[in-house]
C-alpha cells in the first residue's frame, strides 16, 4: 500500500509539472519568425543625456555600465526580429525650458496630462531631425510617471527615465523596447501580456522574464519594413 502511494504521488508531481511547462510560453529564439530573419538589420542609437540646473529631478543619472546593460537586453527581445540596435554616440544636452517642465513634475501642478506631455517633449529640444539615426533621450523622472514616451513630429525621438515614480530602482529594459516599437510604428495590442506591444505598465512586470517577451508575426514584419526605410535605405 505504501509503495503504491509513492507511485501514485510521483504520478500526481509529474502532471503538475508537465501542465506547468506547457503553460509556460517558449523563448522566442524558438520562434520560426526569428529563423526566418536571416539578415539583421542594425539601428543607430543617439543617446541624449540630459542635465540641468534647475531640477535633479531632469536630470539623467546613469552609468556608461547600465547603459550597455539595457541595450544588451533591448537586443536579446528584438533579437526574434532581426533588428539590433546599436550606440551611434553618447552625449550631454542641457535640458531646454526646465522650469517649464520642473512645474509639470510637481505634485502640486495644475497643468493637463496633455500640457504636462508637451512640456516633456520641449524638455529634450533636439531642434533638427537626425536622418538614419534613432534620437534616445535619457531624463531622471517622466511626467505621470511613465515608464517611456515615444514623440513622433519632425523630430521623433524616445524618452525614457532613470528614476521611477518610486525613487530610483532597478531599470526596465523592456520598457525602452517597446517604445523603440513605437518609434517602428507599432501599436499597442490586443494580444497576451507575454507581447511586448501590449502596453499599459505591461512591461513594467517582465524584469527576469526577457527572454520570453514576444511579438506578432505582423509586427515583426511592419518594424523590419520601417527599419529598413527609415535606416538602411
Amino acid at each position: 500500500m505504501e509503495y503504491q502511494l509513492k507511485i501514485l504521488v510521483t504520478l500526481i508531481l509529474f502532471v503538475i509539472s508537465a501542465c506547468s511547462s506547457l503553460n509556460k510560453p517558449p523563448p522566442f529564439t524558438d520562434s520560426l519568425a526569428y529563423k526566418n530573419n536571416r539578415s539583421v538589420i542594425s539601428i543607430p542609437v543617439r543617446i541624449h543625456l540630459l542635465k540641468s540646473n534647475v531640477s535633479r529631478d531632469i536630470t539623467a543619472v546613469i552609468s556608461s555600465e547600465e547603459l550597455e546593460e539595457m541595450f544588451n537586453v533591448v537586443n536579446l527581445i528584438w533579437k526574434q526580429a532581426g533588428i539590433k540596435y546599436e550606440t551611434e554616440s553618447i552625449t550631454y544636452l542641457n535640458a531646454y525650458k526646465d522650469e517649464q517642465y520642473s512645474e509639470a513634475l510637481s505634485k502640486t501642478s495644475n497643468l493637463t496630462p496633455q500640457q504636462k506631455n508637451r512640456a516633456m517633449n520641449k524638455v529634450c529640444n533636439i531642434t533638427k531631425k537626425s536622418d538614419r539615426v534613432l534620437n534616445l533621450c535619457v531624463i531622471g523622472k517622466t511626467v505621470r510617471g511613465l515608464g517611456g514616451i515615444y514623440f513622433g513630429g519632425r523630430s521623433p525621438k524616445v524618452i525614457w527615465p532613470t528614476i521611477t515614480p518610486y525613487g530610483r530602482t532597478k531599470l526596465n529594459p523592456a520598457t525602452l523596447a517597446h517604445e523603440f516599437g513605437h518609434y517602428l510604428g507599432l501599436k499597442h495590442n490586443s494580444e497576451e501580456d507575454i507581447y511586448l506591444m501590449r502596453g499599459r505598465g505591461n512591461n513594467m512586470r517582465r524584469n527576469g522574464q526577457y527572454e520570453y517577451i514576444l511579438f506578432t508575426k505582423r509586427e515583426i514584419t511592419s518594424s523590419r519594413k520601417v527599419a529598413m526605410k527609415l535606416f538602411n535605405e
